[in-house]
């Protein structure tokens, strides 16, 4: 399915037993989720950049 409806937080906490760490950096649209083996980075455009599409 498409990206933004499969890879939600709910589903990855599923697929990884709920073992996970969610970090959001300050100022940025960056989300990083790891279960200490595997990092999820996850980036969406500011709203600046959206706006430039």
């Amino acid at each position: 399915g498409p990206t933004d409806t499969t890879f939600t937080a709910e589903n990855l906490e599923l697929a990884f037993s709920g073992v996970l760490r969610h970090v959001t950096l300050n100022g940025s649209e960056e989300s990083i989720i790891t279960d200490d083996e595997h990092p999820f980075v996850a980036h969406r455009p500011s709203a600046v950049q959206r706006e430039a599409r």
